[in-house]
């Protein structure tokens, strides 16, 4: 069973209400976006907007599998620049 460490930051640590967490069985990153995103409207719409960095290398939300300890770290937007 696959094992990931997610980390938020900026807006998607205050619509999570955490810094970090971990999900077991998270096969791909399109599983953790849709397991996210089931825990309320908002917190979809956000993701829809994010990137994402899976052990430092930018991803899109595919089904490609992920690696056991994998680090997931869920980008907003940011303002400014």
């Amino acid at each position: 069973m696959t094992e990931a460490h997610i980390r938020y930051f900026a807006a998607a640590r205050q619509a999570l209400r955490r810094s970090e967490e971990s999900l077991s069985g998270a096969d791909s990153l399109a599983d953790i976006v849709k397991r996210l995103s089931t825990r309320d409207p908002a917190i979809a719409r956000l993701l829809s907007h994010c990137s994402f960095l899976v052990d430092g290398t930018r991803r899109e939300p595919d089904h490609a599998p992920l690696p056991d300890g994998a680090v997931v770290d869920v980008l907003p937007p940011f303002a400014g620049g």
